[in-house]
């Protein structure tokens, strides 16, 4: 006996593939979508990140009107789903509560009549498992295919516009550059900064436009952390704030033990969802874990070389990206000092579902990280 697999079409298109992922045998697709989700191409982003080959005369869609149960019923009446003789999955996470309604109610009926073997699932916000709502007698659950990044970002639109950057430094060298480098450096961090003005191009004009003493410095610096007086765009990049982002990498990808298929660092991506539009934005770290979605943002100061602050603008960015990234989708702000005086925006952060991580001395401490991070935050 065959397996068709039915699926309810929304905006979420996560609980979609984890279904699919789960019942990888299945024969025959059919996709319960609408005219919005197919201008959003949602159902071709999901067969996309599921990468199962089904070939096309397999995968089929019913495009229905959302708001009325009885249009619902009657599209679902036109299709034969009861005379192959399958065993029919359904998964009623996506669609709107109308369309999971009409659904449930029509394959019970039907089920009921013709006495097939008809099983619904429902997988709730945050959980791993799709627990059987009909029959309701069975107690069965499907525990959800796991997804890797690529295929989260895939089934959400997004494209990877280039691929992952390593680690310039390891893990070992970037705790020393925070714990004993960075502080008592910060005089001549803030003088490259001034002096790239945002653009680490400018890198190859750097030792140009530096002073004596300020050439001195940077030099000096160079020789601490790299051994030698080359300048070079990555390197200029680390000692302005990549260290950073490449230590919160590393905490994160060594505390939950991930592999480079569930984390990336400096990740650029095109979010091609609306209308065919694509917007490019660059995520400092990012990483999934039990098929949720978590960005982070890393920065080692928060003024623009004018000394105007950005965190207004950071917690602008980072709740406009948390959209894209569905309803799991965490946001965090890390930062290697406590920050003090901007009460208002912690409160701003807060409301946006932005958590801010600023304590040094956990951060700097494997363990503590684990505890009061990873831990809290229902990581481990």
């Amino acid at each position: 006996m065959g397996k068709t697999i039915v699926s309810l079409v929304s905006d979420q298109t996560i609980p979609n593939v984890m279904f699919i992922k789960a019942n990888g045998d299945a024969e025959r697709l059919v996709f319960i979508t609408t005219e919005e989700m197919e201008k959003k191409q949602r159902t071709d982003w999901i067969l996309k990140s599921v990468g199962i080959k089904i070939p096309p005369d397999k995968v089929e869609k019913i495009i229905v009107s959302e708001q009325s149960i009885s249009e619902i019923q009657r599209k679902l009446r036109e299709y034969p789903f009861f005379d192959r003789n399958a065993e029919i999955l359904v998964n009623l996470t996506g669609g709107n509560k109308i369309m999971s309604l009409a659904a449930y109610e029509f394959f019970k009926e039907k089920s009921l009549q013709n006495q097939n073997i008809t099983k619904m699932y429902y997988l709730n916000v945050g959980g791993d498992k799709f627990d059987m709502v009909f029959p309701s007698e069975q107690k069965n659950c499907i525990c959800s295919g796991h997804c890797n990044l690529k295929e989260y970002l895939t089934a959400y639109s997004i494209e990877e516009e280039k691929t992952e950057k390593l680690p310039i430094m390891k893990f070992e060298k970037t705790w020393e550059f925070y714990s004993k480098i960075f502080e008592p450096e910060r005089n001549t961090i803030k003088i490259i900064l001034k002096k790239i003005n945002g653009n680490f191009d400018n890198y190859k004009k750097l030792q140009e436009q530096l002073s004596g003493n300020e050439k001195k410095d940077v030099f000096r610096l160079l020789k601490k952390v790299f051994g030698d007086f080359e300048f070079t765009k990555p390197k200029i990049k680390y000692l302005t704030g990549g260290w950073f982002e490449e230590y919160i990498y590393f905490l994160i990808k060594r505390g939950l033990k991930l592999n480079n298929e569930q984390i990336c660092l400096n990740l650029e991506i095109k979010d091609k969802s609306v209308s065919g539009k694509a917007a490019s934005n660059e995520i400092d770290v990012i990483f999934i874990h039990k098929n949720k979605i978590n960005i982070i943002e890393c920065k080692t100061g928060l003024k623009d070389i004018s000394g105007k602050s950005i965190l207004g603008d950071v917690l602008y960015k980072q709740s406009a990206l948390r959209k894209s990234f569905g309803l799991t989708a965490k946001n965090f702000l890390f930062l290697p000092n406590v920050l003090s005086g901007n009460e208002r925006q912690k409160e701003r952060a807060e409301v946006y579902g932005i958590g801010i991580v600023d304590n040094r001395e956990m951060l700097l401490d494997e363990d503590r990280f684990r505890s009061e991070f990873l831990k809290k935050n229902k990581f481990v």
